[in-house]
């Protein structure tokens, strides 16, 4: 029997998009899902990832980052909220409800929390996300996007590797899928970014980039209006991404 690649849905510009209903429209004899929508296994995935990594090397997921990744880069960056200083540069997340907002992510109070002990045989969870940093830590990660390896920190392999659309996205034929980005072709005239974005905490952070031109558009946010979550902001996100993408293309 042939293997049958499928993605089930991803969150697209005009919101989830889901093929859920054709998936068990035949015989299965073995199924594995690699990638899902939200709560069906990616960050567990992820996460995994994390403490396989933390077991090869009998250290912190956040240390192994530090030196392969955010150091060569010199960036100002942790998954962890303590070790960003001064604290009072760090940002709390908000959802926004008239005429108060709600406090969703305390960063300042994780600050001064212990980090939990070392343990490689737990799911670490900042491997699925959680990364602080600021937009100097934001320009510098969206050029290792679309770099080359030139900059040392990945090859040129494997980021061409991240970046190759693997499959596309249900109907949505401008959008597909590489190694935990997204692939935008014939979206924004012009270019054809690959990136990724998130939305937790109230917040919502973006980065976009053309390996082909080294154009690139980040957005950071600490505050969403409840009213505006998933898939809405997806939208907003969408626009801001456009109207960064327009900007350049005339500059």
């Amino acid at each position: 029997m042939q293997p049958l690649h499928f993605f089930l849905g991803a969150n697209s510009e005009e919101g989830f998009f889901s093929l859920y209903d054709q998936l068990l429209g035949g015989r299965l004899d073995d199924l594995m899902i690699l990638k899902g929508g939200p709560g069906c296994g990616k960050s567990t995935f992820m996460r995994r990832v994390g403490a396989a990594m933390e077991r090869a090397a009998n250290r912190p997921f956040d240390d192994i980052m530090q030196e392969l990744v955010f150091a060569p880069l010199a960036i100002r960056a942790s998954y962890v909220p303590g070790r960003i200083a001064p604290r009072s540069d760090l940002a709390n997340g908000y959802s926004m409800r008239f005429p108060v907002p709600i406090r969703k992510y305390n960063a300042q109070a994780l600050s001064r929390r212990k980090p939990d002990p070392f343990d490689p045989e737990r799911d670490y969870l900042c491997a699925a996300g959680r990364l602080i940093t600021d937009s100097a830590g934001m320009a510098a990660l969206l050029g290792l996007l679309a770099s080359h390896g030139e900059m040392g920190v990945l090859s040129r392999a494997s980021l061409d590797l991240m970046r190759a659309p693997q499959d596309g996205l249900g109907g949505v034929d401008a959008v597909g899928r590489g190694l935990n980005v997204a692939y935008l072709s014939d979206v924004f005239p012009g270019f054809s970014p690959v990136g990724h974005q998130g939305v937790a905490y109230g917040m919502c952070a973006e980065l976009f980039a053309d390996p082909a031109t080294g154009a690139g558009v980040g957005i950071m946010t600490n505050g969403v209006s409840l009213e505006r979550s998933t898939p809405p902001l997806m939208r907003v996100g969408f626009d801001l991404l456009s109207l960064g993408f327009a900007a350049l293309r005339n500059a």
